[in-house]
């Protein structure tokens, strides 16, 4: 069966409502929440330095790394090994992800008032006070309203309005930033008048395959763990952060289990909805095999129900998309389409990030 390279461009109306018929599901990578808290690789540039007790700095860090030529994942694993080596307590490891995780972001709170609402609300944003949910909004709304995750929140928020909610979203990070911005841009939206109340909820974080959601809330999935702050105004704390999937001993468990919670979960969602896959550079050789492995059935579905005496069958385009900054460089961007196809993923492409908003109102109508 033929694949086609059905890439396109995310502000072409020839596209608008391309989701707003279908079963549709968000899938973000750390990606989404870049300039708000550390990248993997920043990430594991601190929590090594800090396991080993050593000051690297950056070009210090990238000799280190490049001299090995181990994946993040196997930097993460030495130092937890580390911890293990130094007699260090049981979730040690865990507690330097949560302090390299979001000590930029807290050190930028520069009151108290702040400060305790981010922690409080990374954990329960329906804990949150008037005045700390109305703090947190101005202040991402002052100075990250055009990253990503803000973006995200708002088109999450609209298509609640519009009917158009996803299936799921399926978020790979361990922070839980974009449950909180969608929270609290939907708590202060639903307050208009002097009184102040909690509306239903529109998303609820789900940690483990154990939880399920109530009727009509979408689960924001982290299959891969997730971290809240530990200060938190003595909410009780409510993180999966013994599911993290950060070490190669995690992903190698992944890979060597038959049907972990994430595996099925994105199995589930691909078969039966469309990604949107955004903030993910989708070099995780799991995630790949997810869709290549659900690609394959799809094919297989489709080649069952044509007509015995077909004389050839139809060409196909990839139904995952992955929206994605199209490269000056020719070359680059027709590698990048071509080698998605086996997979099922095609390419939405946007002049920048500030475009993602644009192009996800265009594809589910908005």
């Amino acid at each position: 069966m033929k694949l086609l390279n059905k890439s396109f461009n995310g502000n072409d109306p020839k596209y608008r409502g391309h989701l707003a018929s279908s079963s549709w599901t968000l899938c973000v990578g750390a990606g989404v929440s870049f300039s708000l808290v550390p990248t993997w690789y920043e990430l594991t540039k601190n929590v090594v330095n800090d396991a080993f007790g050593w000051n690297c700095s950056s070009s210090e860090f990238d000799r280190l790394a490049g001299n090995t030529k181990w994946s993040l994942d196997s930097l993460l694993q030495g130092a937890s090994n580390k911890l293990d080596l130094d007699g260090a307590e049981q979730d040690a490891f865990y507690s330097l992800l949560e302090k390299h995780l979001y000590s930029d972001l807290l050190s930028k709170m520069k009151t108290p008032l702040l400060k305790g609402a981010l922690q409080k609300g990374l954990s329960n944003p329906r804990k949150l006070s008037k005045d700390e949910t109305l703090a947190l909004l101005d202040y991402f709304d002052t100075n990250h309203s055009n990253s990503t995750l803000a973006q995200l929140a708002m088109v999450l928020n609209a298509a609640s309005s519009k009917k158009q909610l996803p299936l799921s979203v399926i978020n790979f990070n361990a922070d839980t930033l974009l449950h909180l911005l969608v929270e609290i841009k939907h708590i202060a939206r639903s307050n208009t008048g002097p009184s102040w109340d909690q509306p239903k909820a529109q998303y609820v974080k789900s940690f483990r395959g154990v939880e399920t959601s109530s009727k009509d809330v979408v689960p924001i999935h982290h299959c891969h763990g997730a971290i809240s702050p530990s200060g938190n105004g003595g909410i009780k704390l409510k993180d999966s952060r013994q599911n993290i999937v950060f070490r190669e001993n995690e992903y190698l468990e992944i890979a060597g289990t038959a049907s972990t919670w994430a595996q099925t979960l994105c199995l589930y969602h691909a078969q039966n909805s469309k990604f949107v896959i955004i903030g993910h550079s989708l070099s995780d050789p799991n995630i790949r095999k997810w869709l290549a492995w659900s690609h394959q059935n799809h094919i297989k579905e489709i080649q069952q129900l044509l007509p015995k005496d077909a004389q050839t069958a139809p060409a196909v385009s990839p139904r995952h998309i992955w929206i994605n900054v199209k490269p000056s460089d020719v070359m680059q961007k027709e590698l990048m389409e071509i080698s998605l196809l086996h997979i099922g993923v095609r390419i939405c492409w946007i002049d920048s990030w500030n475009d993602v908003s644009n192009s996800l109102e265009n594809l589910l109508a908005l």
